[in-house]
């Protein structure tokens, strides 16, 4: 089985190829002309664990499926379905976003094709240690929420606070649950997010997350944002943040969300669309 999908956001890369490449043992390629860079001819992308390698039309061939997943890609990747004879597929991740096409899939509020929380890297969980409020959305220096973060280190300075996902501490993917696993506490204030994967992952680390839930109103992480029972507003006494509020969050994860059985799902339905 072959897919061909656009690669416009490295982290959603990772989890179509955590699906459909290692769970279903599909061919996943790049389509160049996809990607948010755009560049002639062949293109690769060095994004550990993987290599990627963007093909042109004329590389790639053929394919089984097209899968787009930005608004600017839909027309033109609908277009390369049809050339291939192959169906297509739109991944919908953000509220503001719009299927084009009778097959999608989502990880969005929704009424239209099948729902999923994409996936992402785990690994098992530890209490809490040490002192690290971990922030891992880069997003949050320029953010207005930005003077929360920073009140809280004048009034927290027994708390080491680690900004991530920047130039000087940048992460991969696959790097960001053992990061995760190193803090105390996730500090998540994101004002404008879609699916959210850092969200999704903060509560699945198991550690007490600090944030706004009013920014996700309405949207797929949501019931994960359980005030004084899984996270703490920054205006909350921050000190009960503790290893029963992160297990609480875990708990809260895992009842809400199950790769295996999404992925079983996704599969069957998929497969249903070809020939």
């Amino acid at each position: 089985m072959r897919v061909v999908a656009d690669l416009h956001h490295g982290v959603l890369w990772e989890a179509l190829a955590l699906l459909l490449e290692d769970r279903f043992g599909w061919e996943l390629v790049p389509w160049v002309d996809g990607h948010y860079v755009k560049e002639p001819g062949p293109l690769t992308v060095d994004f550990p664990p993987r290599r990627i390698v963007a093909q042109t039309t004329e590389q790639i061939e053929s394919a089984d499926l097209v899968i787009a997943t930005t608004t600017l890609n839909r027309q033109p990747m609908k277009a390369l379905a049809q050339e291939f004879g192959a169906v297509y597929v739109d991944h919908v991740g953000n509220a503001w976003d719009a299927p084009i096409g009778d097959h999608v899939l989502r990880s969005v509020q929704g009424d239209y094709g099948l729902l999923y929380h994409p996936e992402f890297h785990r690994v098992p969980y530890s209490e809490p240690k040490g002192n690290r409020i971990g922030a891992f959305h880069g997003s949050l220096a320029v953010s207005p929420c930005r003077a929360h973060w920073d009140r809280a280190q004048r009034e927290h300075p027994e708390w080491d606070f680690q900004l991530y996902g920047v130039a000087d501490n940048p992460l991969y993917p696959w790097q960001v649950a053992q990061a995760m696993s190193e803090c105390f506490a996730i500090w998540h204030d994101k004002d404008a997010d879609g699916y959210g994967f850092t969200v999704h992952e903060a509560f699945a680390s198991g550690r007490p997350v600090i944030g706004h839930a009013v920014h996700y109103a309405g949207k797929l992480a949501e019931p994960l944002w359980q005030r004084g029972v899984t996270y703490l507003e920054p205006d909350d006494d921050l000190s009960k943040a503790d290893a029963a509020m992160g297990q609480r969050a875990l708990a809260r994860f895992e009842a809400l969300v199950d790769f295996d059985a999404e992925a079983d799902a996704i599969r069957e339905y998929l497969e249903v669309l070809l020939p």
